[in-house]
């Protein structure tokens, strides 16, 4: 393969991990195995990461000579802790996933789906237009100033405050009632 035919298939594999990235719905991975190299990417393109006891993670590409995860487990994780993972190669158990903030929640294998169809609920129970504008004001701030962060923030508050989604938390609230929200 040439050089450019590589970039074009790493191109293409970026896109799938871009697009899981930037759906404005909330993308959860439910790990229960091996997550190494492009599963390692998968994962870190997800929002929330819950894992089993059996997961594990690894940025295999410096035991194949290659580079796999800098720039996302940089960005998740940090500079110091993206080093340790990816130039060692090594892997990391689900219990030390959590301990860093890699994972949400570890739980028993038995339990997974179920966990993480919980958290889907709970996500899925809050304002839509709010998680997803959230979601949108998250992504974009990693990438400029904490003054356009703060913009970022405060429009994602002025678009959401109008809609019905807020109206009907903010009568459920002091109406005593939990706010279910179901597609407005």
């Amino acid at each position: 393969m040439t050089p450019e035919t590589v970039r074009y298939f790493l191109e293409e594999d970026c896109r799938i991990y871009d697009v899981v990235n930037e759906m404005p719905q909330p993308v959860i991975a439910a790990v229960n195995g091996y997550a190494f190299g492009g599963g390692f990417e998968l994962i870190l393109a997800c929002d929330i990461r819950i894992m089993s006891d059996r997961a594990k993670l690894c940025a295999a590409g410096v035991k194949v000579g290659l580079v796999v995860g800098p720039t996302r487990l940089v960005r998740l994780m940090g500079e110091a802790y993206a080093k340790e993972v990816i130039l060692t190669g090594r892997t990391v158990l689900a219990n030390e996933a959590l301990q860093r903030g890699l994972a949400s929640k570890v739980v028993p294998h038995t339990t997974l789906m179920n966990e993480a169809l919980d958290w889907a609920k709970m996500i899925a129970s809050r304002a839509p237009i709010a998680v997803r504008n959230a979601k949108e004001t998250i992504q974009k701030t990693m990438d400029v100033n904490w003054q356009e962060a703060m913009a970022f923030e405060l429009d994602a508050f002025i678009t959401c405050q109008d809609t019905q989604d807020h109206k009907h938390a903010i009568e459920s609230f002091f109406n005593k009632q939990i706010p279910i929200f179901q597609g407005r």
